[in-house]
């Protein structure tokens, strides 16, 4: 994959998208397509304290960048 989709590719690496549910890799802490709250993980997951809280709007934006730069 081109390193112009690295945001992606590490986006993936911690988050799950499975329909209109998005889940923590970490946790299986699920949050659902349009919840606009942060992210709740589980008790006690690392992830909690490294990576973004609002994972659909992470991906939002990536998307975004990656059509401004004519890539999808």
């Amino acid at each position: 994959m081109p390193s112009t989709y690295l945001p992606l590719q590490l986006w993936n690496k911690h988050w799950q998208l499975n329909g209109k549910q998005l889940s923590c890799r970490r946790c299986r802490g699920v949050q659902y397509f349009g919840d606009t709250t942060p992210f709740r993980h589980e008790r006690g997951c690392i992830a909690s304290r490294f990576h973004a809280q609002y994972p659909f709007l992470d991906l939002g934006g990536i998307v975004e960048q990656n059509i401004q730069a004519d890539l999808f």
